[in-house]
């Protein structure tokens, strides 16, 4: 496991280790030994692509594209923590991602609320 891609990804998505301990039901030191090169079993292995919506092989260090069988799914950072709250049933982060997305500023222009 490259330790330092896992630490990246759950950084990258905002979650703590307690967190990401919860939604792939292991120990918070089942991270931190993650997090330091330990190899998860197959069944986390798995689970953890899935929250965070890459390949095993990314995780294992075996590929440097991240993206599931080397597809390019133009998903941008933001739509991809959307997703990854929904694969995990989290209705609020899925909105609350949304919201991001719809208030972040678009080529140099702020989108202002169209309020009727």
């Amino acid at each position: 496991m490259r330790g330092d891609r896992l630490r990246q990804l759950r950084e990258q998505f905002g979650y703590t280790q307690t967190q990401l301990a919860k939604m792939v039901n292991v120990s918070m030191r089942s991270i931190r030994n993650w997090e330091a090169n330990a190899a998860p079993g197959g069944e986390s292995l798995v689970e953890l692509a899935q929250v965070f919506s890459v390949s095993t092989d990314y995780l294992l260090g075996l590929v440097d594209d991240p993206t599931p069988n080397g597809h390019n799914n133009a998903l941008s950072d933001h739509e991809s923590m959307v997703l990854s709250a929904l694969r995990r049933g989290d209705q609020i982060g899925a909105i609350k991602a949304i919201v991001d997305i719809e208030m972040a500023p678009q080529d140099g222009v702020e989108k202002v609320a169209n309020i009727s």
